[in-house]
């Protein structure tokens, strides 16, 4: 403590003995001094701010992609729950599906049938836990108007069914006319995977 008054005291005596011109240049130096620390912690700390004002926004934007990607998560999910209640509520009988759709769309109903049933396996556990019925329907002579309403009506229909593939020929001694192949799936859930569960 005695130190610090003897530099003051010092430090007085200096500046007592220097003539006004003197004091004047140290109080511009000192001056000048001061500005220049007080700049440089203003400079920083608008450096500082700046980047913690990007870190912020960096962290926004973070925390809106998961909030963005949590909602599409979500929605997957309900889709996948919703796959899965048709699945299990699925009671389309393929034959009397399309032969009501042809009736409704003046198509002549398909002379004959040709159905398949298949498991899927899971490709984890090999497990089959979803069967595809599959029927190829064959319609003999059908007009192309109706055939693509009626094809049109297999898509909205909103049952589970799919139209995997269409074969189109034109029908013998028939001008107009066309032969057609429609190869129609629905999907049920394998019972016994769903007792297993």
């Amino acid at each position: 403590m005695q130190r610090a008054g003897r530099v003051i005291g010092g430090a007085a005596g200096f500046i007592g003995r220097l003539n006004p011109r003197e004091k004047a240049l140290l109080l511009v130096m000192a001056t000048i001094f001061a500005v220049l620390i007080v700049a440089t912690f203003f400079i920083r700390y608008q450096r500082s701010l700046t980047k913690l004002e990007e870190e912020i926004s960096s962290f926004e934007a973070a925390i809106e992609a998961l909030s963005t990607q949590g909602r599409e998560f979500s929605q997957r999910i309900r889709q996948a729950e919703d796959i899965e209640r048709k699945l299990r509520e699925n009671e389309v009988q393929l034959h009397s599906f399309l032969e009501r759709l042809c009736i409704n769309f003046s198509v002549p109903p398909p002379s004959s049938y040709n159905d398949t049933t298949q498991p899927l396996r899971d490709a984890r556990t090999g497990q089959a836990r979803i069967t595809e019925i599959s029927t190829i329907a064959d319609i003999t002579a059908v007009d192309p108007l109706p055939l693509s309403r009626l094809l049109h009506g297999i898509a909205t229909s909103g049952e589970l069914v799919v139209l995997k593939a269409i074969e189109v020929q034109p029908a013998r001694g028939q001008p107009d006319l066309y032969r057609v192949r429609l190869t129609l799936s629905t999907f049920r859930e394998d019972r016994d995977s769903r007792e297993s569960r």
